[in-house]
């Protein structure tokens, strides 16, 4: 049976000696670059120079299968590769480069219609709310927001009858194959095959979170143990990826004895996604996090008690703030771990529930404040779910 090559070593191989590898490892390294961003992962500058080394290799399918991946690099590292492999001499390595551009250009329209939509949709409210008041528009928000829930939860029922027999297809594949000439790109596609899957059923997951019923029930709970309990919550879910969150410093100012009617588990939910956005904010890498601060206070007043989580990570441009501002699900950010681009409108949601708010402020380079207000006796609940 074929031993799984290394491909951290492939690489740095690679990178000190093109002709140190042979051309059939030379194209299983093009194409796991190609698989890995195709998953999502980023190019960094280690898979970048891999990427210009490969584009000249004089094995026409090395030149392809780096060809296939230029529809997943960025706009920087996109013009010399594509000016390369655009001209080949070869008539599969020219096709296969002028059509991952063409995808390019598809996904970019695509992209573009729906930032016109989301901002249709924000002017659209903003008039409703000038013509007939806060309290409509927020009411017509709550209606469309019902509709969506009951299309997520039929979305999520369907797609999760599909995953079920296909990951155990996958995973049969996944399981040690006849020895051959095959067998590393057998196991190599069974693994791409594996983590898409699994990247669907956390987007499941979170589509059933955001589109379940929330229960009625709330009990005083005391905030300093909710708050303790979504950092840990958010800093194992880092610490699951590999993560090191030594870096970043955390404190917490809570008055004692501070109490709020609510459902624990959806508020410390709610809670544990802001703190996990704001340690990522720090990252520097798939797993590295630079050094910086994270300061979580809590104000209590007779009627509302407010949340303040202020962070010192690299913060947003006013074009992102505004879309977040949106609380739009599915707006994936892929340069977070695991992201679905559920989680600050599951954490809204949660909140909005209660009979809070929620509210985001950032400037880029300056860092990040999300304001969570609780009213002592939540009332949300009924207005929510009508």
């Amino acid at each position: 049976m074929d031993t799984p090559l290394d491909m951290p070593g492939v690489l740095h191989r690679l990178l000190e000696n093109r002709e140190s590898l042979e051309g059939q490892q030379r194209l299983v390294a093009a194409r796991a670059i190609a698989d890995s961003l195709q998953g999502g992962a980023e190019c960094d500058e280690t898979a970048l120079a891999a990427l210009r080394i490969l584009a000249n290799d004089p094995k026409w399918e090395v030149r392809k299968a780096v060809a296939d991946a230029l529809v997943h690099l960025g706009d920087e590292d996109l013009a010399a590769l594509a000016a390369r492999l655009s001209q080949d001499v070869n008539f599969f390595v020219k096709r296969a480069a002028e059509r991952s551009l063409d995808r390019r250009r598809k996904i970019k329209r695509e992209t573009g219609r729906k930032q016109q939509a989301l901002r249709r949709c924000g002017d659209r409210f903003e008039q409703v709310r000038r013509h007939y008041g806060e309290a409509a528009a927020n009411a017509a928000i709550q209606i469309g927001q019902q509709q969506a829930e009951l299309l997520l939860g039929t979305i999520a029922h369907d797609i999760r009858s599909i995953l079920t027999p296909l990951k155990a297809s996958a995973a049969s594949l996944s399981q040690p194959v006849a020895e051959g000439d095959h067998a590393e790109v057998v196991q190599r596609k069974a693994k791409a095959v594996l983590d898409s899957v699994d990247f669907m059923e956390r987007c499941v997951a979170d589509i059933e979170s955001y589109s379940s019923p929330l229960p009625p029930e709330r009990h005083p709970e005391d905030i300093a143990d909710v708050l303790a309990a979504a950092r840990d919550m958010a800093v194992r879910n880092l610490q699951e990826l590999g993560c090191d969150t030594s870096a970043v410093v955390f404190s917490m100012k809570v008055p004692d004895g501070v109490r709020v009617g609510m459902a624990r588990h959806l508020v410390t939910l709610a809670l544990a996604n802001l703190l996990r956005n704001a340690y990522e904010s720090f990252m520097t890498g798939p797993s590295q996090f630079r050094a910086g601060q994270i300061a979580v206070s809590v104000e209590s007043e007779p009627a509302e008690v407010r949340i303040t989580i202020r962070d010192t990570g690299m913060g947003m441009q006013a074009e992102d703030l505004a879309e977040l501002r949106l609380f739009v699900p599915a707006r994936r950010n892929k340069a977070k771990a695991r992201s679905t681009g559920f989680g600050l409108p599951i954490a809204n949601r949660y909140i909005t529930a209660h009979g809070g708010t929620l509210t985001i402020d950032s400037a880029e380079g300056q860092g990040t404040v999300v304001i969570v207000t609780l009213p002592r006796q939540p009332n949300g609940y009924d207005e929510v779910q009508g």
